[in-house]
């Protein structure tokens, strides 16, 4: 484990500078399970120190990665006292290397196998050498370890793969598999594919429905604007035809007998009568009642 460099945090410690702190007070005994400089090693502090001796589950309060100073003091003092198991651990580390190298074993990592195997060795029997024999307690940790591997090991797996028959039948149904996989992403997508076609159609459907609502809806206003539209015009016509003819009433119809009267001695329109022509010809009223008499058949 690397040396902590972090400063402390508002009176607190960092737990890994903690356990750097007390890892190496302990002095040379556990120098198996340690770095070049002294720290514990990284699977040191997660195999042995903070399962087995802090054990975080138990104590919460040293569960965090910085402490108050009651709880680093407490955390130190769980590791000082801890030395003398530690540096058995450490002693049948090495018994345990020495005695595999001579059994040939080879398949995984030592750490990760032994540590805490090592560790509740110590805590049985302390130091080898106060085990009796130690070699034969050795042997049968490591054939008990064996055993609970039962050959699931990564060199183990390459030498189930190296067999050309089993490694061909293991390519023939892989890509069995991965073909099998293509084709059902290719029913799935084609059909997504008709799913979609199918709801286009039905959309299609919706939008022609909603165009000839629409369509409808813009011919019941056209008919109604040109309604009004005729009925401006007819209004406007006889306006026109009632000052030419005289046929006004009250007021309106002196104005208009003198219009006429003006017109018979060789006069001109009246001014009112002029400005209603040429508002009916700019409005297109004659358009309408020309469309309107021509629809009509000239009733």
């Amino acid at each position: 484990m690397p040396s902590p460099s972090q400063p402390p945090t508002d009176g607190r410690r960092p737990r890994a500078m903690v356990i750097d702190s007390a890892w190496r007070g302990l002095g040379p005994g556990p120098a198996s399970l340690s770095g070049p400089g002294g720290a514990p090693l990284t699977r040191t502090v997660k195999l042995i120190v903070l399962p087995l001796i802090v054990r975080p589950a138990l104590r919460p309060e040293l569960a965090a990665d910085f402490l108050d100073a009651p709880e680093a003091a407490r955390l130190g003092r769980l590791i000082a006292e801890s030395g003398p198991v530690l540096d058995a651990t450490a002693e049948w580390f090495t018994l345990l290397k020495k005695t595999r190298r001579a059994l040939g074993i080879v398949a995984g990592n030592p750490q990760d196998l032994y540590f805490q195997r090592c560790f509740e060795l110590a805590t049985e029997h302390g130091a080898p050498a106060e085990a009796g024999d130690a070699a034969a307690v050795a042997r049968a940790v490591l054939a008990d370890v064996a055993d609970v591997t039962g050959g699931r090991t990564v060199e183990a797996l390459r030498q189930w793969l190296s067999d050309p028959a089993r490694r061909t039948r293991l390519d023939a149904d892989l890509t069995e598999t991965w073909a099998r996989r293509e084709r059902g992403a290719l029913r799935e997508r084609g059909s997504l594919r008709e799913r979609g076609a199918e709801a286009g159609v039905e959309a299609g459907g919706l939008r022609e429905t909603v165009a000839l609502g629409e369509t409808g809806a813009l011919r019941e206003a056209g008919a109604v604007r040109e309604a009004g539209a005729l009925r401006e015009a007819v209004r406007a016509a006889d306006a026109v035809l009632e000052a030419c003819g005289g046929r006004g009433t009250g007021a309106r119809r002196g104005r208009d007998a003198r219009a006429a009267s003006a017109a018979d001695a060789g006069g001109t329109p009246g001014t009112e009568d002029v400005e209603g022509f040429a508002s009916m010809v700019e409005r297109g009223h004659g358009s309408v009642l020309g469309r309107e008499l021509w629809a009509g058949g000239g009733d």
